[in-house]
């Protein structure tokens, strides 16, 4: 997780506790084999995204859930409408 934080914000001292959440919850998404399509926009990551950072304000750990749920099944977008929704998302942790 660190080095990909670090290739994110490469310039950023301090990186928030939301940054980190959505770190995390971008890494859970796309690397849960039960996931059979992979897509990120803020309807799928938002749950992901309060747990974790839940997760880190409260200083719980974070272990591997092998019974955590797929993400619900979606239909398969061109990469034009996958990369405008994940770009806003990028753009507003970006800008924090």
């Amino acid at each position: 997780m660190t080095k990909i934080i670090k290739n994110v914000w490469p310039k950023k001292k301090n990186i928030s506790n939301l940054q980190i959440a959505w770190v995390i919850s971008i890494s859970e998404i796309f690397l849960n084999p039960k996931n059979e399509v992979i897509k990120m926009s803020e309807e799928i990551i938002q749950p992901a995204l309060a747990k974790n950072l839940r997760k880190i304000e409260n200083e719980e750990g974070f272990e591997y859930e092998s019974d955590s749920s797929p993400t619900p099944q979606r239909p398969v977008f061109p990469d034009s409408v996958m990369n405008r929704e994940y770009k806003i998302t990028i753009n507003r942790l970006l800008t924090i």
